[in-house]
C-alpha cells in the first residue's frame, strides 16, 4: 500500500481525538493516501458521518435567535463550510457549537423552535448578540424573529432572498461583510478583516 507522506505532514491527527475527529481524519485519510485501510469500528459510523456533515438548506438555516445561517461568512466559504446552526457539528467553530441560546434549556422546552416563544425573551444573550449584529452586520436577530413570528417562515425567506440576494449571479451575499463568495472574492482576500463591511 502507497502512503502519501505530504498529506500526513498536513494533516496530523489531533491530539486525544475525539470520536468525531478521528472519524473525519479517517474519511479524508481514504480519500488521498492508500496506507492502510479504516478501522472497521470506524467504517461502520461513515453512513452517520456523512448524515452529520449535510448542510443545511431553506428555512432549516434560520437559527433559533433568528439568524439566517445562509447569510453568514462560515457557511458560505469555499473550505471548512459549517453545516449551519441547526446542523451537525463538523466544521463548526466551538463558539457555535457552545452557544448558550441554540443549547438554552428554556428553549428546548418551548412549543417554538425559536426564541421568540420562551417566557424570558428577549433574555440579555439575545439582546447581546442583537446589539452586536445590528452594529456590524446590517441584521437584527430581533426584527427576524418578529419577522418569522408575524409572518411565517416561509415569507420571512422570501425577504431574506429579496434583501440579500447578489445582483449579479443570484447567490446569497454575507452580512458578516456584505460581499457575494462568488462575484467578490478578490475583494475579499484582500481585505484585511474578513467579518466586516469596510477596513
Amino acid at each position: 500500500m502507497k502512503l502519501n507522506a505530504d498529506w500526513h505532514r498536513k494533516h496530523k491527527m489531533p491530539r486525544n481525538p475525539t470520536s468525531e475527529q478521528r472519524l473525519k481524519w479517517h474519511v479524508e485519510h481514504v480519500k488521498f493516501c492508500a496506507c492502510r485501510e479504516m478501522p472497521p469500528s470506524l467504517a461502520a459510523l461513515v453512513g452517520k458521518y456523512k448524515q452529520s456533515t449535510g448542510r443545511l438548506a431553506g428555512k432549516d438555516l434560520i437559527a433559533p435567535c433568528g439568524m439566517n445561517c445562509g447569510l453568514c461568512a462560515a457557511y458560505l466559504r469555499e473550505a471548512k463550510k459549517c453545516p449551519g446552526c441547526r446542523g451537525g457539528n463538523i466544521d463548526k467553530s466551538p463558539a457555535c457549537i457552545n452557544c448558550r441560546i441554540k443549547n438554552c434549556s428554556k428553549l428546548k422546552k418551548a412549543k417554538s423552535s425559536f426564541c421568540y416563544a420562551c417566557d424570558s425573551y428577549p433574555c440579555e444573550q439575545v439582546k447581546h448578540l442583537d446589539a452586536r449584529y445590528r452594529e456590524h452586520y446590517h441584521m437584527s436577530m430581533i426584527e427576524n424573529l418578529r419577522y418569522i413570528e408575524d409572518k411565517g417562515i416561509n415569507a420571512f425567506m422570501r425577504s431574506q432572498k429579496k434583501k440579500w440576494q447578489c445582483p449579479t449571479c443570484d447567490r446569497m451575499i454575507s452580512c458578516h461583510n456584505g460581499l457575494c463568495y462568488k462575484c467578490d472574492i478578490m475583494k475579499l482576500k484582500a481585505k484585511k478583516r474578513k467579518y466586516r463591511w469596510e477596513d
